[in-house]
Order: structure tokens, then C-alpha cells, then sequence
């Protein structure tokens, strides 16, 4: 009984680390993929030479582990969005999308417009981020207004946890403590050294949510006394690694 209980276990905790990896690179790609939107964004490059050395990290990791990277890479892409749109749609029928794990006190707002694209054949949407507040902060109604005025298709808000994550996405600080940019090489190179880190662990927070969540999948598995996917670490292996072609 002690036997199959830690077996389990084991089996739940490599579930929930594998689901959390790969809320997590979703969470990661779709930063990215807003920070390139945003195409008057330049402080991403603080975030992506942080998130470049994280992926590198877990390429060995994998390889160490025994996983093809490639065929995990391949699985994020396949698999990925579905797995976190999973993971969302369980948070919104529990509710939990209403509590956060950490509180996110920072709020982006930004500004959209619909532009015509230059084949001439439809629009393409244009996201203009313009500053990040604290939530308290009143300058926040006014900027959200004067947004509403100013572009075609009105305002919208982002909420972060750090003010860095949002710099990197291309929000600039408004009346944020401790933020000073970029008079001497001193505060770039504190730019650096905290926005990558910490756009990091935002995004691996926001993966934790969905994949708690998402554990319920092999929980439903249990009450059929199976594993579902694998059973184990070498079950794993073997998922990833049919993948790789034979050596000749």
C-alpha cells in the first residue's frame, strides 16, 4: 500500500512539473509574441536575452533527463495551447480565474487601431502600449479615457504582477517607485539584471494556475485505477523519444 501511494505520487508530481513546463513556455511564447506586436516596443531585448539562457538551461535539462528536446519542443507547439486553453477553461468553472496566486497590482494600458494592410485586401490591428500603473494609482481612469478618445478602437488593460514584466512588454512606468531609466550605463545594467528574472517567474506563476487545475485529469484516472499517458519517468522517455529518428 505504502508502495503504490509513493508511486503515485511520484507519478502526480512528474504530471503536474511536465503540464507546469509547458503552461509555462506557452505563457513565455505569448509574451514574446505581445511584446513583438507592440512594434514600438524595444525594452523587450531585458527579457529576451533572460529567456533565451532559460530555454538553453532546460534544452540540458531534457537531454539530461533522457527527453528528446526536439519531439518536447514539437509537443509545446502541438499540444501547448490546447493544454493551457484546458487549464483556463477549468479556472473559469471553478472560478479561481478570480483569485491570483499573487496579487497583480500593476495595470498597461494601451490603445488600438485597425489599419489597412499594405496588400490593400483587409485591416491589420495595430496595439499601441503606452503606460503601466500601479492599480491605485487615480492617473489610471484619466489614461484609460484620453486612450478611449484617442484611438479608433477605444482602450484596454493588462494586469501584471512586477511593473518590470510590463517594461519588457513595452509599457513605460508612470509614477512607479523605483523605477529610473536609462540616464547611465548603473540603471541599465539594474534593468538587466531584474526585468528578465522577473518577467520569468511572472510567467511561471501565471502557469502554476492552470496547471493545479489540469491535475485533475489523472485524479479522474485514479478513480479507474490507471495511469493516464504514462505511468513513469521511463514511460515518459519513450513518448518523447519514438519521435527521434533511427540512427543508421
Amino acid at each position: 500500500m505504502d508502495n503504490s501511494f509513493k508511486k503515485n505520487l511520484a507519478y502526480l508530481l512528474l504530471y503536474f512539473t511536465l503540464t507546469l513546463l509547458i503552461c509555462f513556455l506557452v505563457e513565455v511564447f505569448y509574451f514574446e509574441w505581445g511584446a513583438i506586436q507592440n512594434y514600438k516596443s524595444n525594452q523587450m531585448i531585458f527579457a529576451t536575452v533572460w529567456i533565451l539562457i532559460v530555454i538553453t538551461i532546460l534544452y540540458f535539462i531534457l537531454k539530461k533527463a533522457g527527453i528528446d528536446p526536439k519531439a518536447f519542443g514539437v509537443h509545446c507547439i502541438l499540444f501547448g495551447p490546447f493544454i493551457f486553453v484546458g487549464g483556463l477553461i477549468f479556472s473559469l468553472a471553478v472560478g479561481s480565474h478570480k483569485t491570483n496566486i499573487i496579487d497583480r497590482n500593476y495595470v498597461g494600458t494601451s490603445g488600438t487601431t485597425e489599419e489597412e494592410n499594405a496588400n490593400g485586401d483587409g485591416t491589420d490591428t495595430y496595439y499601441h502600449n503606452t503606460y503601466v500603473f500601479h492599480k491605485k494609482d487615480k492617473s489610471l481612469t484619466h489614461e484609460i479615457n484620453k486612450l478611449d478618445e484617442e484611438f479608433s478602437e477605444g482602450s484596454s488593460k493588462e494586469e501584471f504582477i512586477f511593473w518590470q514584466t510590463a517594461l519588457a512588454k513595452g509599457f513605460e512606468p508612470k509614477y512607479i517607485r523605483g523605477y529610473n531609466c536609462c540616464e547611465d550605463f548603473s540603471q541599465k545594467l539594474e534593468l538587466y539584471l531584474t526585468v528578465g528574472p522577473l518577467t520569468i517567474v511572472e510567467c511561471l506563476i501565471k502557469a502554476t494556475t492552470p496547471a493545479f487545475l489540469l491535475l485533475i485529469i489523472p485524479l479522474i484516472g485514479f478513480l479507474f485505477k490507471r495511469r493516464l499517458f504514462f505511468d513513469d519517468m521511463e514511460g515518459l522517455r519513450k513518448i518523447y523519444n519514438q519521435f527521434q529518428p533511427n540512427d543508421k
